[in-house]
This record gives structure tokens, sequence and C-alpha cells, in this order.
């Protein structure tokens, strides 16, 4: 066991110093994260922070987004236009020095807003920008936190150079992005949420979605971390040159019971193809041209859980040319179950309990009425609770087995309910009758798991989706929950519909889901997936949004929304019980009929 964390003040001071410099302050309501990115079609983009927003600072974050979007059309975008020809030889110049095949897009929209799922395409967990999200008691500083990505801001001839004409623009959007903030933080967001009159909600809870640090092995009963068991954590991390049309590996054991394997590869200079070979020899994680020399990305990583025991290979090659020096490191984590951060981290395990439906409340505080929104069990449908309820909320699939609960709410729907599937509710479609949910069969429902929870594609016109921005894809934020954000680990649940039953009867799709079938029957991740060597080629586009509305009742499907957290993986700091978007909070606004504040 450690006999302390990893010391981080000798591996971090800067960071720590910003952390404990912004702790001094009794006010930070609001954060930014200045970046500098790559190409894009888009020259600023907003991210919202990784953290587990309630309604109002969701709101809040979208409402600013909204102010700064339309200053910038009026101050930027006409500089876009004059600058079109200097934009695109920045880009021609970022081709050849990377040795792309494509030309990377030229900026011509001066902004967009999103999570950094829905900006960049890949999610994160552990950073600054969303630690300063965070309340006190936790350790943050509990401010409204977003990134900022300037476009063409970057190495894009392999080292960031001074460009007048480019810093000129990159002046005006982060002069205007500061401004607009400092008026942000002293403006009261409405984050009111009007209700139709006398309507009221109804959310489905079950016990079984809670999760606690109680239920831990290595917890005790009254809170305590134990250091019994044998978890533990094992890393290496060395310099690895690799001559010209060369070939090196490094191999990482993996012991009994190992719980998960990661590792890094950034390149230093130069740049190398990355493989991740299991011990018998397959190829189970490959990156082609995703290190310096060969893209901007300059740094690959990798997580697989439940990794087969044996001697597994990083193979690194080197076919740009050039001598490649890159930087190589790699975590083994021992444990059978969720590993015990004491004994591999030096950490204590922080006490929570949560579940999903601790969104309720601070979803009820926001509305116009209060009683306007409740909470049940799935006894209490069974025994007649819906009566005089008008929305039913449904993210889990307890209960279905049980006659009385599901012909509860098949007589809700025929009699005109509103119904919301959400999550693992999804499968209650194949267990009803009541028209519109007829015609669609429970083997038309399936389980995927995906990078995170979000649509491949939007269907911008629906009305689920109004009041989101045309790049909001992401509806919870999978990090905040415990599962892996890993691109090719794909541990987040989504519940998916087969389109033709869903269309046949009339079904509204506002978002699809790409995803891939698997050898064993299974769907996994596809569109976003990076690196997984075994993913199939046959893929399947199913309903992830949508709705199927009826001569009286309507029902909602949302593959996922508040999914049940994860404690499979280390997670000292404990977990979030439910972490909507704000795309995610709209579209179940939307679906119950409640009007957000419209932005100015």
């Amino acid at each position: 066991m450690p006999e302390e964390p990893v010391d981080y003040t000798e591996q971090v001071p800067d960071s720590l110093a910003v952390v404990e410099h912004l702790r001094s302050y009794e006010n930070v309501t609001w954060a930014a994260d200045l970046h500098g990115m790559f190409a894009s079609e888009t020259m600023m983009e907003l991210l919202s922070a990784n953290h587990a927003y309630d309604f109002a600072d969701a709101h809040a974050i979208f409402e600013y987004a909204d102010r700064l979007r339309g200053r910038l059309d009026e101050e930027l975008a006409p500089l876009l236009s004059e600058r079109e020809s200097v934009l695109t030889e920045e880009v021609k110049a970022m081709q050849e020095a990377y040795g792309m095949d494509e030309r990377p897009p030229v900026p011509t929209e001066p902004f967009a807003a999103g999570t950094i799922f829905d900006a960049v395409g890949y999610s994160t967990t552990g950073g600054l920008v969303s630690w300063l999200a965070l309340p006190e008691e936790e350790g943050g500083v509990g401010a409204r936190s977003v990134a900022f990505e300037m476009a063409l801001d970057n190495r894009l001839r392999g080292s960031i150079e001074y460009r007048p004409d480019l810093l000129d623009l990159q002046m005006v959007g982060h002069r205007t992005a500061i401004e607009t903030l400092v008026e942000a933080a002293t403006a009261e967001a409405d984050a009111a949420v009007e209700t139709p009159d006398g309507e009221t909600t109804a959310f489905v809870a079950a016990d079984a979605l809670r999760a606690s640090s109680a239920d831990l092995p290595f917890v005790t009963g009254d809170g305590e971390t134990t250091d019994e068991g044998d978890d533990e954590r094992t890393s290496t991390a060395e310099s690895v040159t690799v001559a010209p049309d060369d070939t090196a590996t490094r191999t990482v054991t993996v012991a009994e019971e190992t719980h998960s394997v990661s590792g890094r590869v950034r390149a230093a200079s130069g740049a190398v193809d990355v493989d991740l070979l299991d011990p018998s020899g397959s190829l189970v994680r490959t990156y082609e041209g995703e290190t310096l020399a060969t893209s901007a990305k300059r740094t690959i990583s990798f997580v697989v859980s439940d990794p087969t025991p044996g001697e597994w290979t990083l193979r690194l090659t080197n076919d740009v040319g050039g001598e490649a020096t890159v930087d190589v490191r790699t975590t083994a984590a021992t444990g059978d179950g969720s590993p015990n951060p004491l004994t591999t981290l030096g950490y204590e395990q922080r006490q929570y309990e949560v579940t999903p439906l601790d969104v309720v409340g601070p979803y009820r505080s926001f509305l116009d009425r209060s009683d306007a929104v409740t909470t049940v069990t799935t006894d209490d449908v069974s025994n007649g609770a819906l009566d005089g309820v008008d929305n039913l909320v449904v993210p889990h699939g307890v209960g279905t087995d049980r006659d009385a609960y599901v012909s509860a709410i098949d007589d809700f729907v025929a009699g005109g309910g509103n119904l919301v599937l959400t999550d693992a509710g999804v499968e209650l479609l194949g267990d009803l009758s009541a028209d519109p949910a007829g015609s669609v069969d429970a083997d038309a429902v399936s389980r995927a798991t995906t990078t995170t929870a979000a649509v491949t594609e939007r269907v911008d016109d629906s009305a689920l989706l109004s009041g989101t921005t045309p790049i909001q894809r992401e509806l919870a934020k999978a990090g905040a929950l415990g599962y892996v954000v890993d691109a090719a680990a794909a541990e987040t649940p989504m519940y998916l519909v087969d389109p033709a039953p869903f269309e046949s009867d009339g079904g509204d799709v506002a978002g699809w889901r790409v995803v891939r079938r698997q050898s064993d029957g299974s769907e996994s991740d596809s569109g976003e997936s990076e690196g997984d060597a075994n993913a199939s080629e046959s893929t399947a586009k199913k309903v992830a949004l949508g709705t199927l509305s009826g001569d009286a009742g309507t029902v909602h499907v949302v593959g996922s929304l508040l999914p049940a957290p994860s404690q499979s993986n280390l997670h000292p700091f404990g977990l979030q019980g439910h972490a909507p978007s704000h795309c995610g909070y709209t579209v179940l606004a939307n679906a119950l009929g409640h009007a957000t504040p419209l932005s100015e």
C-alpha cells in the first residue's frame, strides 16, 4: 500500500498553485479556460465542463453562449469573410506540415457551443476546467465553468508561430468572450420553467438505481476505507526512440484479477503508429496517424477493462521518416470489482449515496409550480398512483416483470397520458400494447454500449431538440457517473429502437445512433470510437430519440438521459447520481411539455 498519495506537489506544482490561489476567493461564480485548437469549420467553440450541473447552471451557460453568439456574429463573422484567403493558406500549410491526405476545414462560422464531447468528439475526466465546477465542499470553487477552443491557434506548422492576421481574429474572439462573461457574472439568468396549468409529472423511482459507497467491499459501516485486499497499481514511464522505418515494442505484464490496463503515448518529436496486442498476439487497439507528424493530436491514450492476464505488447512503428521520440506511460490496476483507492492510489474513498432520481429535486426547484413534479415507486404505480398524473418518466426497467405495473402504464397511455421512456425504461416499449406503442415488439429494443450518452445524428427540426444548438448531441456526461470515457472503451449504456417498427407507426425520429454489431450479437459504439481494432464493419442506424403519437397518448424515447451510476471503476472522489447536459435537460423539458426560458 502506498504510504501517501502520488506526490503531486512535485509533478504538477503549477496546477496546485492555481488551485490553491482560486480557493482563496470567496465569490468565484464563473470560470473560463482559453484553449487553441487546430482546424475547424467554426472559429470559436464553447465547451461546457464535464460536471453534473443542475438545470439553472446548465441554462445559464447556454444563455451566455447565446449572448456571445450574437456579438460574434457582428464582430467576428465579417472578419472571417475578409480573411478567407489568409485562413485558407494557413490550412494548406497545416496540411503540408502534417502530411495530411485531406485538407482540413477552413473556419467559416464564428461560433458554436456544446459539451466537450459535442465540440471535439471525445470526453475527459479530471481536468482543471471540470474541477472548477465542483462545489466547495468537494474541493472545487463552485463555478459555472467553460472552456474555449480557438481555431488555427496551435502548432499549424509543427510549432506555434506569430501570425498577425490570425492573432487579430483570435483576439477579437477572446476579448468578446471575456467581456460578455463579465456581464454574465453580474446578471441573473432566468431559469424558470413554465409548466401547463394543473398538469402533474411523476418520475418512477427504484431502489435498484441507488449507488452508495457503503456497498463497496473496502468501506466499513462507519464510512472508513480499509486497506484489506491485494488491490494495487503498477506504473511504468519511459522515453522511447524509434528510428525511421523501424519498430520498437514495450511490454506490460497483466496479472490475474487485473481490473484495467491503461496507457498513453505522447510524441516529443517525429511520429509513430501505435498498436496494442493482447497476450495471444491479437490486435486490440490500433492508432494510425494519431501522433505528432501525421496529425495534430500528438497524444493517444487507451483503457482496456478486464484485460486477459499475460504479457501485453505496445508496438510503435515509425513509417513517417526521421527519428521519432515518444513518451510511453502504462498503468495496471488489480482488483476484483471496484478497485480499492487506498491500496492503489493512497486515497480514501469519499462517501456518497446517489441515484439518478436525485435530478427531480433540483429540476422541481426551477419550475413555476412546486407541485408540478413528484416521484412514485413501482408499487405506487401498480396501486393506482397514476390517477391524475399527466406525464410519466420511467428511467429504468424495474417492475416490468409484474403484470399490474405494466398494465397500469398501458392504461395510462391509452387514457391520453404522456410517457417518457429513458435508459432501461425504453425496454418497457416492447411490453406495452396501447396505441401508439403496440407496434414495437420487445426484440426491436436493444441495449448498446457507447462512448458517452449521445446521438450520432440529429434531426434538427424535431420538437424534442427545440432550443438546442446544432452541435449538441450529448445527452448526459458519462464520466461524472463513473463510466470510462476512453474513445474505444464504450461502457455507457444506451437503449435503442429499430427504425422499421418505430417509423411504420408514424414515429418521429429526433436523433439516431449508429452502432456496430459485434460477433457475439451485442451492439457497441460506432462513429466516435477510435482505436478499436476489432470493431465489426456491420453497423446499424437506430432510433435514440423519438416520439410515437397516438390517438390518445404519446410515448417519447430517450435512449440515455439518467443512466445508473457505475461503481466498477476507480472513483475515490465519489460519484454523481445524474449528469444531464443542457441538451439532455432541454430534451426532457420538451418531452414533458415544459417551456424552458427563451434565449434573447
